[in-house]
């Protein structure tokens, strides 16, 4: 099914409903599909979340990234494929049954008010927002939004920082980088009281099974989801809170700016219930007064997952953090379908 060839020619897709549409050379299978005005599921648009699937049936195409960090081996078995991360070599033919559905009413975008924004660090913003009513059906902990300043800045993809409370009451963290729209947006001016488009929540990054113990490495903004989920695990009866470990990699004392928000969240959990959590920072300074562990994840593995052996482990952050770590823990006997992965990647356009 997956050729190895770039495509130089445009190529036609034919659905099973009988709907056609071309693909132009460069154009991913989901690029061509909404170019063509079709309501082709989708949400990350960068082959995290999983919304875009489809089977293809009949024809060849490239995959821009492994698809099996979304999709299982059931799923790449039968010719499931993610369309914004695929060219086509060929004409292709795409099982349509259960893809052109359209968006149920409770699915649609929510516009909401900024409430609250902190920059917590020189790299970190803390932005806050409450819809103008809640997410009819929740989300959780682990998903994410687009959020959306219309004509200004762009839908962009950030992960719930916080668990739904049904308040529509939400938080996220922005990083700032240059070119960063929404964060260059964000502090450009005073920006409470303005109002953002949040869409529907997205994602497939979700808390597993309580059964089991749970690992997490996460860096920078990515201990975002991290918070959801042990902020919904906290509301549990103490019978479904397993042990926990999370392992946090920042540059310096300065960058551990999820503390005031962990604090509510560990004070809720039950007593007795394993919850630990080890920092790893890269680049604090010499002297100084920290005491914990220096350097990268990797290098303290046998330490950050001792008797964690079993766990289902979640991995979240900079794509070179998520990578390195999935290729340590693999090399180390995890098994690959026990680990969950975010990678947090940066938009300019």
């Amino acid at each position: 099914m997956m050729a190895h060839f770039r495509s130089i020619t445009q190529h036609r897709v034919t659905l099973s409903d009988g709907t056609e549409f071309d693909v132009a050379p460069g154009q991913t299978l989901l690029q061509a599909a909404l170019a063509a005005g079709l309501d082709w599921p989708n949400g990350c648009r960068v082959g995290l979340c999983g919304s875009c699937r489809c089977r293809v049936t009949s024809g060849r195409v490239r995959a821009l990234t492994d698809f099996s960090d979304v999709l299982d081996a059931q799923a790449l078995a039968q010719g499931q494929v993610l369309a914004c991360r695929c060219q086509l070599e060929s004409a292709i033919c795409v099982n349509s049954d259960q893809l052109l559905c359209g968006l149920a009413p409770d699915d649609v975008d929510i516009d909401a008010t900024i409430t609250r924004l902190e920059r917590v660090t020189p790299l970190v913003l803390v932005l806050e927002l409450t819809l103008d009513h809640p997410h009819p059906n929740g989300y959780s902990g682990g998903q994410y939004a687009r959020l959306e300043v219309p004509g200004t800045v762009p839908p962009r993809c950030f992960s719930f920082a916080n668990a739904c409370r049904g308040d529509g009451r939400l938080r996220f963290f922005v990083r700032i980088f240059p070119g960063g729209r929404l964060g260059e947006w964000l502090t450009d001016a005073d920006r409470v009281g303005h109002r953002i488009r949040v869409s529907r929540p997205l994602g497939r990054f979700v808390f597993r099974d309580s059964r089991r113990p749970a690992l997490f490495f996460a860096g920078g903004t990515g201990i975002a989801p991290v918070l959801a989920m042990l902020e919904e695990l906290a509301s549990r009866p103490a019978s479904e809170q397993p042990p926990v470990r999370i392992a946090f990699a920042a540059r310096d004392q300065q960058h551990l700016f999820y503390r005031r928000y962990l604090e509510p969240v560990v004070d809720r959990w039950a007593i007795g219930t394993t919850i630990n959590f080890v920092n790893v920072l890269s680049r604090e300074p010499r002297p100084s007064g920290w005491k914990g562990l220096r350097g990268h994840f990797f290098e303290h593995l046998a330490l950050l997952t001792a008797g964690f052996e079993q766990a289902d482990t979640y991995l979240c952050g900079p794509p070179g953090l998520v990578d390195a770590m999935q290729f340590h823990l693999i090399k180390s006997g995890y098994a690959h379908a026990r680990i969950s992965a975010d990678r947090f990647l940066p938009s300019f356009a």
